[in-house]
């Protein structure tokens, strides 16, 4: 196992020297090293007693593993969404590959980089923020480059923008996911309006922003990429009505005599 220092901290940590995109190399070996635990539950065997089922990821991709004998410490102090150090074998079953555990148990953070285990953009996410930034800046409505910087601005929001993925698995599934999508979008929405003369463009541009604003509550991504109870409950659009309504709210006050209406 390696050590290195964690980005921007000067913490020894131990860093991976193992992938899941590694088990193809690795195939009937033994491996310790470190996984974001997914998924875990626990199961009947057929001849009594009880065995783990458990997902882990890395920043590669996810494997299937079961721990089938002393899984009382591992259930005590593991949980989904945890951090684990994972020592077993790797093997392959109906051609998918797996890896049986012997130990687990969570990882301390000081021993876990972040970035080993979510997948990122490719691309930078300063210079996406910027160039999204200039388009907003270069509108001709005053109205709709107030409510969008009113998002990019706050501190909050513009933080989990920048760093949300667009969707648990579907696309862009991975940390800058969410910028790189509306990004993407935004340029097509640019490319294609000068065909179409009677598209208000700021409105259009506006639209490719905002659309999916509520994915920053609705999605969580701190060890692995799920979904928060708010999103479960509700869902991105409705979140992103009540998001945008409370921003414009904040931009125009409705007289106190119309609250009650709103």
């Amino acid at each position: 196992m390696l050590v290195g220092h964690y980005p921007g901290q000067g913490i020894l940590v131990q860093m991976k020297d193992f992938y899941i995109a590694d088990a193809v190399k690795l195939e009937n070996k033994v491996v310790t090293t470190y996984f974001a635990l997914s998924s875990m539950q626990v199961r009947e065997k057929k001849q009594g007693g009880q065995y783990l089922a458990l997902v882990l990821a890395d920043k590669t991709g996810s494997l299937e593993a079961k721990m089938w004998d002393d899984i009382a410490e591992a259930m005590t102090s593991c949980s989904e969404g945890c951090y684990v150090k994972a020592q077993g074998q790797i093997s392959k079953y109906q051609g998918k590959f797996q890896i049986t555990l012997t130990k687990m148990r969570c990882a301390a953070e000081s021993e876990i980089d972040p970035a080993d285990y979510l997948p990122a953009t490719r691309f930078d996410v300063d210079e996406m923020w910027s160039e999204l930034r200039a388009y907003v800046d270069a509108f001709h409505n005053p109205d709709l480059k107030r409510l969008v910087f009113a998002f990019l601005d706050d501190a909050e929001i513009g933080a989990a923008f920048r760093a949300a993925p667009a969707a648990k698995t579907l696309h862009h599934a991975w940390l800058g996911g969410l910028l790189e999508h509306v990004l993407t979008l935004v340029r097509v929405c640019l490319a294609t309006a000068p065909f179409y003369p009677e598209v208000n463009a700021d409105l259009l541009v506006t639209g490719a922003i905002l659309h999916d604003i509520g994915k920053i509550r609705e999605l969580s991504w701190k060890n692995s990429f799920g979904y928060t109870l708010e999103g479960q409950m509700i869902g991105h659009i409705s979140i992103a009505q009540g998001m945008l309504l409370e921003k414009v709210k904040q931009l125009h006050p409705f007289p106190e005599r119309l609250r009650v209406l709103v």
